[in-house]
């Protein structure tokens, strides 16, 4: 796994993540993890997709929809 680009964020979001790639197979991949704390638990969300499939635009709306206020 190489980390493309740590400590991202997007306008509303809070907590750390970060965007990642590696192969796996003949297949390159590409993903981001992003970690929230929630009632003092800590939560992690996954998006990881065939890398020239990768959509950004996706991945920011799965994570919005996940974190709640």
């Amino acid at each position: 796994m190489v980390v493309i680009e740590d400590s991202r964020s997007y306008p509303g979001i809070q907590g750390p993540w970060f965007s990642y790639g590696y192969t796996w197979g003949d297949m390159e991949l590409q993903g981001v993890i992003h970690h929230f704390n929630h009632n003092d638990n800590v939560w992690e969300i996954k998006y990881l997709s065939v890398a020239n499939r990768f959509d950004e635009e996706e991945c920011e709306g799965i994570i919005r929809s996940v974190i709640r206020k």
